[in-house]
């Protein structure tokens, strides 16, 4: 009879040990991967399993497992899938979550933070979790992480309307994209992309435009090269910031030759 209940108790632990592992590791990986590509089909399978289990492990009393990364998934999901509000309710679950020693999870979950509630228009509360990025920094932090950090704060700064800061912060974190990913990878492209309309902002109007066109057509061509779909909104997004660009410079060239024409007759 001992035997039977010792066994029960271990099969319940091993469960629970499984439920732990799928929701702090496994389930994120695979909402974040599956959301940043937009296979929706995938995601959401995903997605359904893992609130499940977050439903699960919120129900334990006096519990000191951090889910903070979980949550943050369920909010880059909502994002990616336009659903603003749902991402920044996750977003504030995820800094509720965060313990004095989440380290590396406290960056990549503030300065996701960070770039939802710029994107809602929330810039006290991104000024303030700015500053608490700016504390955390010293710690040792990889390539990856540092790379998503850079981006969300140089989209901040975009949001803001600081583009000298923001083209500062895109340009670095291009370069590093670069090197870590590779140019061929949409991680690469999508940084091109916010990277053109930053640096289209900081242009006094102008015929010319060379560097946020080039980067904008590269974007594009990125995206293409490596089979991203028609209906991706990070495509229909760069689409957008090449019509921005594209339509504003023939708009400027078609004034400069009416301004041109009038010229020439005053001077007949």
């Amino acid at each position: 009879m001992l035997d039977r209940v010792i066994e029960n108790i271990e099969l319940k632990m091993i469960y629970y040990q499984i439920i732990v592992d799928f929701t702090k590791t496994y389930f994120p990986r695979w909402l974040i991967v599956t959301s940043k590509y937009q296979n929706f089909d995938d995601a959401d399978v995903v997605l359904q399993h893992m609130l499940r289990t977050i439903n699960i492990i919120e129900q334990i009393e006096e519990r000191t497992l951090c889910i903070a990364h979980a949550y943050l998934a369920v909010s880059q999901y909502h994002y990616t899938s336009m659903a603003f509000n749902e991402a920044w309710f996750w977003a504030v679950k995820a800094i509720l979550e965060l313990h004095e020693d989440s380290g590396v999870l406290k960056i990549m979950v503030i300065s996701h933070a960070i770039r939802v509630s710029a994107f809602i228009n929330k810039i006290n509360i991104a000024r303030r979790l700015l500053e608490q990025i700016n504390v955390s920094h010293n710690m040792s932090i990889s390539c990856i992480h540092n790379i998503n950090m850079m981006w969300n704060i140089a989209y901040y700064f975009n949001i803001l309307e600081y583009t000298d800061e923001a083209i500062k912060q895109y340009y670095i974190t291009l370069n590093s994209a670069r090197n870590v990913f590779g140019y061929y990878n949409l991680n690469t492209a999508m940084v091109l992309a916010e990277y053109a309309l930053a640096y289209f902002n900081l242009s006094e109007p102008s015929v010319e435009n060379g560097e946020s066109v080039w980067c904008i057509l590269q974007a594009l061509s990125i995206m293409s090269k490596i089979g991203i779909p028609e209906n991706n909104m990070f495509l229909k997004n760069a689409c957008l910031i090449k019509s921005l660009i594209l339509g504003e410079t023939a708009l400027l060239q078609s004034f400069d030759s009416i301004s041109d024409g009038k010229d020439r007759v005053n001077m007949t």
